[in-house]
């Protein structure tokens, strides 16, 4: 004699938090994924589909949303939507880190309610080579590269802008033909920007100028353009 026997499966487990540390970082201003590597509950009774992340308390410098519509805010999202790439941060351009608070449950057990950190990095401008320009003696002009000034970001606008905030006492800057007070930092990549000297009885210059890109700015920063003599007195 045969019997037929099924076995209906018990949902006895809760969700598991298996992330050891809740923490996004994104650049400030910027969006950034939320993946599997920053947030992942697993439950051996339940498909990721079924794990449904409610946010309890937004984030104070922004919102999560999906990645189809970035400018919508999202209250829930699934284990799935993680894991697939699907759930995004999206930074407010404030400098301050922040966190939200979230629970997780299968719906059947207890939700697991946790904090959730996210640390913004500052957008950066920086001055990386800052070398004095040197003239020789009988030179009326000399080209200024990036190897005595360059600047760098981690911002997403990498256009350097230059520009003087004081007017050379000697001299003036050129691109080709043309006098400016502005220029860029391809400019001094390319080798396309020049000092003139217009009092050859000068010993120096000083180029005063900030720099900027759409996002930052730096301010105060001097430049000395020397004239060194051909012939050293003793």
């Amino acid at each position: 004699e045969m019997f037929n026997i099924t076995v209906f499966p018990v949902n006895d487990q809760s969700p598991e938090l298996k992330t050891k540390r809740l923490h996004l970082k994104v650049l400030q201003g910027d969006m950034s994924m939320l993946g599997a590597e920053n947030l992942k509950v697993e439950d051996l009774d339940n498909a990721p589909a079924e794990l449904k992340y409610t946010i309890v308390s937004n984030p104070n410098n922004g919102y999560l949303a999906m990645k189809s519509n970035l400018s919508v805010s999202i209250k829930d999202f699934t284990q799935a939507d993680v894991d697939s790439g699907k759930v995004w941060f999206v930074q407010d351009g404030s400098s301050s880190s922040g966190v939200f608070y979230f629970s997780v449950t299968d719906g059947k057990h207890r939700p697991l309610y946790k904090l959730f950190s996210l640390e913004v990095v500052p957008i950066a401008l920086v001055l990386v080579n800052l070398t004095d320009v040197v003239l020789p003696q009988g030179q009326t002009s000399v080209i200024i590269t990036d190897t005595q000034l360059s600047a760098i970001t981690n911002g997403k606008s990498t256009n350097i802008m230059y520009e003087i905030t004081q007017p050379l006492k000697y001299g003036h800057l050129m691109i080709g033909n043309e006098q400016v007070t502005k220029f860029e930092q391809a400019d001094l990549y390319s080798g396309r920007l020049s000092y003139h000297l217009t009092n050859i009885t000068a010993s120096s210059d000083v180029l005063e100028f900030m720099l900027f890109t759409a996002e930052d700015n730096l301010t105060g920063q001097v430049l000395n353009i020397t004239v060194k003599p051909l012939v050293q007195i003793v």
